[in-house]
């Protein structure tokens, strides 16, 4: 038995499926069920392929991030208001438009702190120039977290933001925020949508635009209340995700795509004997 799971969307399209749909056609027709891991990597890949999908998400490891033990990095806990940025340099990640709305907010606010976590890179390297050159204070870069220091992070940050621009199926980033209940702001692209419920379980922002990202960090910057609001609600929607009831419904469309083969097959081989 053949299952596929399609986790890409992309903005506009995409040239692999639309030059390769006949090569990729024989594929789909092969494989007996499909799965893809948000609503907006239903509605992307539906475009090419028609057909039924099971949604089911990406799954967490929630107890990593929630883990009560878990301990604030000493050298951020100096009273500022940390806002805590994971992930590439891409431009579509929206690190460049976070660096921007920053500015903002750290001029309204000076408590407030950037940290900026992700693997060295060229445009990384060009962003930390920048700030450096324009003498910007409040904004540390983070190179090589390891996975277990990772969580710390998360348990650090008073606010969490991921501005990316678009291309994301679900957001895994969001997940651990959520996991470690850590209010979060992220950019209203569908893929981030599909996760956070507005002013519920995080703050949803206009994509590409740093004022309006600003001012919902500003937003939860100065109340304390909406932070403690959104993080509860956070941890609850995190369960939804979590790797024991991810894993129960891939399960259970596994075992309904076995049972409805097997009938299939009684039909077919009744179907013999009749003509026999």
């Amino acid at each position: 038995m053949n299952v596929g799971t399609i986790h890409a969307t992309k903005d506009g399209g995409n040239r692999l499926y639309s030059y390769g749909r006949r090569l990729l056609k024989r594929w789909f027709r092969e494989i007996d069920g499909k799965i893809t891991v948000s609503p907006p990597a239903q509605r992307y890949v539906s475009r090419y392929f028609p057909g039924y999908y099971n949604v089911i998400p990406n799954g967490i490891e929630v107890p990593r991030f929630a883990d009560p033990a878990l301990e604030p990095l000493p050298e951020f806990e100096d009273g500022l208001l940390n806002i805590l940025y994971v992930g590439r340099a891409e431009k579509r990640k929206g690190l460049g438009l976070l660096l921007r709305a920053f500015g903002i907010v750290n001029a309204r606010d000076p408590n407030t702190r950037l940290i900026v976590v992700g693997p060295d890179s060229r445009m990384k390297r060009r962003y930390r120039t920048s700030v450096e050159r324009e003498g910007r204070r409040g904004i540390v870069f983070v190179d090589d977290v390891s996975d277990a220091d990772l969580p710390r992070y998360y348990r650090t940050a008073d606010i969490f933001c991921s501005p990316a621009t678009g291309h994301e199926s679900q957001g895994y980033v969001l997940l651990e925020a959520l996991s470690a209940g850590t209010p979060i702001v992220a950019s209203n692209i569908d893929g981030y949508a599909s996760v956070i419920t507005d002013d519920v379980d995080g703050l949803l922002a206009r994509p590409r635009d740093p004022l309006a990202i600003a001012e919902a960090l500003t937003a939860l910057v100065r109340s304390p209340q909406r932070r403690a609001r959104l993080a509860a609600a956070g941890r609850k929607r995190a369960d939804e995700y979590s790797w024991p009831r991810v894993t129960s419904r891939v399960l259970s469309y596994y075992e309904r795509l076995r049972d409805d083969r097997a009938a299939h097959q009684r039909t077919l081989r009744a179907s013999a004997r009749r003509r026999d």
